[in-house]
């Protein structure tokens, strides 16, 4: 959500809004919530959480590109477990972040532009007077005014907006007792970054589709052609599916794309959850085998340009030619996309 129109939806939900609650939005869009960690956040969180009532109002409220607020009664009232949010809250989170001077005074810009154009209950002379008194104290963090804290009680948590996904997915897990989660989806999607925050979330670590790279003695120019067989998914078969119900420890080995054959054992401890992440992890050869079937999507020119920043222009060549097409006539011939249970 842009910016403006993320101030213009929090002057709607809270009537009660001043020019200090504005600048705090500012402040947490640019620079997130590092300020907020401390020795004992973890202690703060958990007296918060337990005296926090339930509520329906919003899991959360986006409130730029950048950031959202996760409502603390919410997440009690949708059941979803008080450490999952925790454990995302405790991430570092500058990569998403800006956490520059100067895009903080453009976002106190951006403000005032929708204060002049009457678009928000906030005069100027109160804008420019708080604003004015503000930078005199130099940039920092700051509380909500004391009208806001009485008349709305706020309890949130700062994430990342990426953690969106992580949220709409863990809701998903509450409400329908999944235990089993397969992500799959296109090349730069960000199914490996979900996967990341759900690890740290649910506390389990996820097995890899990259780690079933096809070898070179199965390799062959039916297999290549062949939709989605460029995963050794026979080795899947043996190695993984037999053990994902049990919830007991078991290992696998990692294949090793530089040497070509297989490298380190892979062990997976035993848990309630298990997360298969990647590219051909939901192949039909494996059946059913998930509770939850999670789809990453993303658009091509957005596709490309994550490519060239997470790989480079020199990978970019093999990506176009050879492994998008390989993934597209996966996708296509089996519908993968269809089956999915929740697409993001």
């Amino acid at each position: 959500m842009r910016f403006e129109d993320a101030v213009r939806e929090e002057c709607r939900l809270h009537r009660c809004i001043t020019p200090q609650d504005l600048v705090k939005l500012a402040y947490q869009s640019t620079y997130g919530k590092e300020h907020l960690l401390s020795a004992n956040s973890i202690e703060y969180f958990h007296n918060e959480y337990a005296a926090v009532e339930p509520t329906d109002e919003r899991l959360f409220e986006e409130i730029s590109d950048n950031a959202i607020r996760v409502n603390l009664g919410a997440w009690k009232h949708e059941g979803l477990e008080p450490k999952w949010l925790l454990n995302l809250f405790l991430l570092p989170d500058d990569e998403f972040f800006p956490c520059s001077e100067e895009e903080f005074r453009l976002e106190l810009e951006r403000i005032r532009r929708l204060v002049v154009a009457n678009e928000i209950p906030i005069t100027l002379s109160d804008w420019d007077g708080y604003v004015g008194e503000y930078f005199r104290g130099g940039i920092r963090p700051l509380h909500h005014s004391d009208i806001y804290r009485d008349s709305e009680n706020p309890h949130y948590r700062l994430l990342p907006s990426f953690d969106i996904k992580a949220i709409r997915t863990l809701l998903k897990i509450v409400q329908s007792g999944a235990r089993i989660i397969a992500i799959e989806g296109r090349s730069a999607s960000g199914k490996s970054t979900l996967a990341d925050r759900l690890t740290i979330a649910l506390e389990e670590p996820a097995i890899r589709m990259d780690d079933f790279f096809l070898p070179p003695d199965v390799r062959s120019d039916s297999r290549l052609t062949e939709p989605g067989g460029n995963v050794h998914y026979e080795r899947f078969i043996e190695e993984i599916l037999p053990n994902l119900r049990s919830g007991k420890e078991f290992s696998y080995h990692r294949f090793n794309c530089q040497t070509g054959d297989m490298g380190t054992l892979v062990t997976i401890p035993a848990s309630q959850y298990r997360i298969v992440e990647g590219s051909y992890s939901t192949h039909p050869t494996f059946g059913n085998y998930y509770d939850l079937f999670v789809f990453t999507d993303v658009f091509y020119p957005d596709q490309i340009r994550r490519l060239v920043k997470r790989n480079g222009e020199g990978q970019l060549k093999d990506f176009i030619t050879r492994w998008i097409p390989m993934e597209e006539r996966y996708f296509s011939f089996y519908n993968i996309r269809g089956g999915a249970d929740l697409i993001l």
